[in-house]
């Protein structure tokens, strides 16, 4: 939908559709609700004893972290956990 949305604006200017692909094909942005959902996806998989491999597995895959993002997200699920 997105790369539809770009060719309609852009038609022939290459440097517009290089900037409308820039926003928005961008990185996924991080906002709360995506937050809450990977620290309780986190919490989860914790008591379930998984193992952290497993777990920065399933993030990167899930959410599209990155491996160092996982393991942050980890380290701060395990800080605030009240368990």
């Amino acid at each position: 939908m997105c790369d539809e949305v770009a060719s309609s604006l852009s038609m022939n200017y290459t440097n517009v559709k290089k900037g409308v692909d820039d926003v928005m094909g961008g990185a996924i942005l991080d906002y709360e609700a995506r937050r809450i959902s990977i620290n309780s996806f986190i919490e989860g998989m914790l008591e379930g004893n998984a193992s952290e491999d497993s777990i920065i597995n399933r993030l990167t895959t899930k959410y599209q972290l990155t491996v160092d993002a996982a393991k942050e997200a980890i380290q701060y699920a395990k800080s605030v956990s009240i368990s």
